[in-house]
């Protein structure tokens, strides 16, 4: 400290020298690292000078200081490789650390030039899609583990029911989760969308709460090439969730359905309409999940009925209302009994089969059937007694096949009369990626839609279908 002005900082105390050259023969006793001292001239004339050491660490010299890879991957539990996972290094002793990469489709990440002898340190993150294999069938399931009816059987599907990061499980994580399904909550509040834990730590059902989340690596000596993380879904407990552009949901879909019905009638515009919900099919269903799309009518309240619905199990939105319900039972429902209400604010005069349609638009649409829980799709239709059903008005939009798709798939669709459509494909952030429109006939319609005509990438996809008052959404599937 002095009055010094401008300053030059000089590898000699005798005359200005700003650079220098070092090899390993500065390096005289082979540990890679040698001090060097560092002088601080003023502008006096003649200078004063301050001297301070620095450790200079010489990459390839010496054993120390030989650089070493350290690799690993990251998975789910049951195998699947995680894609797009930020994984970071640090070392407290290295000024060029921190330092990221993301994992590739295989879920494999590598960091080289790490400078042996020193100590670093890794860890995981990935904090997108939070609805990303999450369902209601994972709250039956939490609930059946909160209830001892039958309990988790592995720790990580333990730390996945914990939503709010409270390292526990509790009816606090249903509620949580089941916001974020109705759409209420685009991502968990308290956690990111993923845990990771070290692959080598072992686990167990007493206390999985000891997790380590930090993959440590001390006085780095060698390749290290298997420094392996295990993902965690944030809740999804039956393993369903889609971790790379190539992986496929473990859930297998029946071909059955849960009939949701109701009576038909004209309303007029400022009406308020009190629907009644039944179901032609409501047998053995432990619960299930939709998104009910309303052209010209808004929900302004859902009253209980048989199922004890209330605010806790919908969201509602602008035309539309999802709902998310579950039981701790399988039940059955006669046709002919009321599940719940829906009073309607209506906007537009038309008939109620005109207005009402379920899609995946929000929350995916499907139930959850038998002693198995099998996944059966949701439709919706009228009475035309206590047992038939009619669909509405021919409207039907098919599940792509095949789904998951490489190069091409057909979209099937049923429109009541010869009208003009629009089929518009988006991905799972919303964006736009192609809209076509065209008059299409009577009955049943094909559409080919190629993965090269719209340079589509590997990953998650939805398409929709718009006709008149209509409008059905479904999702897919694009791989490599």
């Amino acid at each position: 400290s002095d009055l010094c002005g401008d300053v030059l900082i000089s590898f000699s105390d005798t005359s200005y020298e700003a650079n220098k050259d070092f090899s390993c023969t500065d390096d005289t006793d082979g540990d890679g690292v040698v001090t060097v001292p560092i002088y601080v001239w003023d502008s006096s004339c003649p200078p004063n000078i301050a001297q301070c050491n620095v450790e200079l660490t010489l990459s390839n010299c010496g054993t120390g200081g030989l650089t070493r890879m350290i690799a690993g991957n990251a998975a789910t539990e049951f195998g699947e490789m995680i894609s797009d996972v930020e994984v970071t290094i640090n070392s407290d002793a290295i000024i060029n650390y921190p330092t990221s990469v993301m994992t590739d489709n295989d879920g494999n990440y590598a960091f080289d030039n790490n400078i042996g002898s020193e100590d670093y340190h890794l860890t995981s993150v990935r904090d997108d899609n939070h609805r990303n294999g999450v369902s209601t069938l994972d709250l039956i399931l939490i609930q059946k583990h909160l209830l001892g009816i039958q309990p988790l059987d592995s720790p990580y599907k333990v730390i996945a029911a914990d939503a709010n990061n409270s390292n526990s499980v509790s009816a606090t994580d249903l509620i949580i989760i089941r916001k974020l399904l109705l759409g209420i909550h685009n991502e968990y509040p308290d956690s990111e969308s993923w845990r990771f834990v070290d692959k080598s730590q072992t686990l167990t059902m007493a206390d999985p709460w000891v997790f380590i989340e930090t993959l440590d690596v001390m006085n780095l000596t060698s390749d290290m090439m298997t420094e392996d993380f295990i993902g965690v879904k944030v809740g999804d407990v039956n393993e369903s969730v889609i971790s790379n552009v190539n992986s496929v949901s473990s859930e297998n879909r029946s071909s059955a359905n849960l009939s949701l019905t109701f009576d038909d009638r004209k309303v007029v515009a400022g009406e308020n309409v009190s629907l009644d919900i039944y179901s032609s099919n409501f047998n053995e269903v432990s619960g299930y999940q939709f998104t009910l799309e309303m052209n010209g009518a808004n929900v302004t309240n859902v009253i209980p009925g048989l199922l004890n619905v209330n605010d806790v199990n919908v969201g509602v939105f602008n035309n539309a209302l999802t709902m998310s319900y579950h039981q701790e039972n399988v039940r059955s429902i006669a046709s002919n009994k009321v599940l719940f209400t829906l009073e309607l604010k209506v906007e537009e005069s038309a008939m109620i089969s005109e207005i009402l349609s379920v899609s995946d638009q929000i929350t995916e649409s499907e139930a959850y059937v038998g002693r198995g829980l099998q996944i059966v799709d949701v439709k919706i239709g009228v009475r035309t007694n206590d047992t038939e059903i009619v669909e509405l008005e021919g409207y039907e939009l098919a599940q792509n096949e095949p789904n998951p798709f490489k190069t091409a798939t057909n979209i099937g669709f049923r429109l009541p009369i010869d009208a003009s459509a629009d089929l518009t494909i988006y991905d799972v952030n919303g964006k736009l990626i192609k809209s076509y429109s065209n008059n299409f006939s009577k009955g049943w319609n094909n559409f080919i839609l190629k993965k090269e005509d719209i340079m589509m990438s590997s990953g998650v996809y939805y398409y929709r279908l718009d006709s008149d008052e209509y409008s059905s959404t479904k999702k897919m599937i694009v791989i490599e």
